[in-house]
């Protein structure tokens, strides 16, 4: 307990302790108890301060102790960089827009064959390219999918260590979200926005400035393109007079359009979320989120042991396993 001068002092029975001319030892959870002025046998426990019953132990081992280390999501964790696969990620949503490019390419050419006079080899050069693209776009998202599912279950998890509280699914669904029919239309959306508020400067704010609007204009993007693309694609598998074959062109231009502006979004959303946990992570490792220092009581020498101040920076450690950072 601290009271209101900034002084610890808690015995284990939840009182304060006097504050007259005894030493103090800060034992390494936090909780304060007197040393006589002679010397004595360490706890066996803490070793830290004096033995004071049969077993060894001293007044707040044998009976428990206080833990004052404030409450919350720092309290513990693991948090892993997710810097390197960040870049990863980027460079794959890259590719998507080059093969997205090249298709707009390919469906633009057979749209302007369709509206003259073409042969039959025309035709099929035209179809080729298209089924081409077709191809490469597939095999560029696959791989972005698996890249980009990995970052996204990296930073969901150090969200789980800056405010769990705040995370209204378990982490699993980082991943399984986006493999539920129906559910893959919200959840990941729904997760995403959770990962950006534990990731904020101040989490519990109220967000005005830090608010995640890309993430709702990524997530629409993205859902009016896998609501159009299948209907592109039925329409060019099912063309057979030029006027078919153009109105497929045109909703796979429409379809590219939209996709392209849904990896850019991606990119973006993934740089920024990828920044907000650095710094968050690198605000931590700074101290300037450490546990203010007890003050003992005027005229009361503190004494801190090695084991003691081991202990107390132990208990503050929530730092990232850098990994490619």
């Amino acid at each position: 307990m601290v009271d209101g001068t900034g002084r610890c002092g808690i015995s284990s029975a939840g009182d304060r302790l006097p504050y007259g001319p005894v030493s103090a030892t800060p034992l390494g959870r936090g909780v304060f108890s007197p040393v006589g002025g002679r010397s004595a046998m360490l706890c066996s426990k803490c070793r830290t301060d004096a033995a004071a019953t049969a077993e060894g132990l001293c007044q707040a081992c044998s009976v428990g102790t206080v833990d004052i280390t404030p409450p919350g999501p720092w309290a513990g964790g693991v948090l892993r960089s997710p810097v390197g696969i960040s870049y990863a990620v980027v460079a794959l949503l890259c590719l998507v827009v080059a093969t997205d490019l090249f298709s707009l390419v390919a469906a633009v050419g057979l749209r302007n064959l369709t509206a003259t006079a073409y042969s039959d080899t025309d035709l099929e050069q035209a179809t080729s390219l298209m089924d081409t693209a077709g191809v490469t776009q597939g095999i560029a998202q696959l791989a972005t999918l698996f890249v980009f599912l990995g970052w996204f279950q990296r930073a969901r998890n150090n969200a789980g260590v800056f405010a769990p509280d705040l995370q209204r699914r378990g982490a699993g669904w980082a991943t399984g979200g986006w493999f539920v029919p129906f559910g893959n239309l919200y959840i990941p959306r729904a997760i995403t926005a959770d990962i950006w508020a534990a990731s904020r400067r101040d989490p519990y704010g109220t967000g005005k400035q830090e608010p995640h609007t890309v993430v709702n204009a990524w997530w629409t993007a993205w859902l009016a393109t896998n609501l159009i693309n299948p209907v592109a694609g039925r329409q060019y598998a099912s063309a057979d007079t030029p006027d078919a074959f153009r109105a497929g062109a045109d909703v796979f231009v429409l379809g590219g359009i939209l996709d392209i502006v849904a990896a850019l979004l991606a990119i973006v959303v993934v740089r920024r979320l990828t920044r907000m946990q650095n710094a968050k992570a690198a605000h931590r490792r700074s101290g300037s989120r450490r546990r203010p220092r007890c003050e003992p009581a005027r005229g009361v020498r503190a004494h801190t042991s090695l084991g003691s101040r081991r202990s107390q920076q132990g208990a503050l450690q929530a730092e990232f396993q850098v990994a490619g950072m």
